[in-house]
């Protein structure tokens, strides 16, 4: 969607736009990313806090695999984004197609700034 490609390019104005006029933050592309999935991807912590204001966005929309952006931001190591997702009321309980949680992810890549978040 526009709002996707918006997101992959860190757009933030053309993304509040898009919100302003009602975008779906919820569609998934073939391998099943948001726009906030993407946003965490890319690392922009200021757009993922765009879209996390968006009160239809589904925080714990997993992908195909049942990775969710909370995985996604340990996967990458970013605890500020990391730290967003939990404050914002992400899943952290919730568990992919391995049977992992992003507790697991975090641990195994030892991010202990990410884990004592958990804690």
């Amino acid at each position: 969607t526009s709002l996707m490609v918006a997101c992959k390019n860190n757009l933030i104005p053309v993304v509040k736009l898009f919100l302003e006029y009602h975008a779906d933050v919820n569609i998934q592309d073939s391998e099943g990313y948001t726009s906030l999935m993407m946003a965490c991807s890319r690392n922009n912590l200021n757009l993922v806090k765009v879209l996390l204001s968006h009160e239809s966005t589904d925080i714990n929309k997993p992908t195909k695999e049942g990775c969710t952006p909370l995985m996604r931001a340990c996967q990458i190591k970013n605890v500020d984004i990391t730290v967003a997702l939990i404050e914002a009321g992400a899943d952290i309980y919730a568990i992919d197609e391995d049977q992992q949680t992003a507790l697991h992810c975090a641990c195994d890549r030892k991010l202990m700034k990410i884990v004592e978040k958990f804690l």
